[in-house]
């Protein structure tokens, strides 16, 4: 099944002209696209598309979202799609790890 998770800030309080930018700093192995590997056979992958708000998300320039300014409730800086896997699905768990990186623009 496809996964939807969500990136949000709480209490965020910047400098006037101050943006954020969140990255995917690794993770994508092309664009809109990471492998999953499967536990206890690293071999065997399969792949699943990675979108935010609807958009591929480009190798080249992996931004999923940005924020800036003041806003103590929780706010939405993207909604990531993560698509059903595609490829040869042989039994047991897949996994991957996605690293995230916020930095000023």
């Amino acid at each position: 099944n496809a996964t939807e998770m969500s990136v949000k800030t709480i209490n965020r309080n910047l400098e006037p002209g101050k943006e954020v930018e969140v990255t995917l700093s690794s993770g994508l192995s092309a664009d809109g696209e990471i492998e999953l590997q499967r536990v206890g056979a690293t071999s065997d992958v399969i792949t699943s598309s990675f979108k935010s708000n609807n958009s591929v998300v480009p190798m080249a320039n992996p931004v999923i979202g940005s924020f800036s300014g003041y806003a103590m409730e929780e706010t939405e800086v993207s909604k990531i799609q993560i698509g059903n896997p595609q490829g040869d699905k042989k039994a047991g768990a897949y996994q991957t790890t996605l690293t995230f990186t916020a930095a000023f623009k």
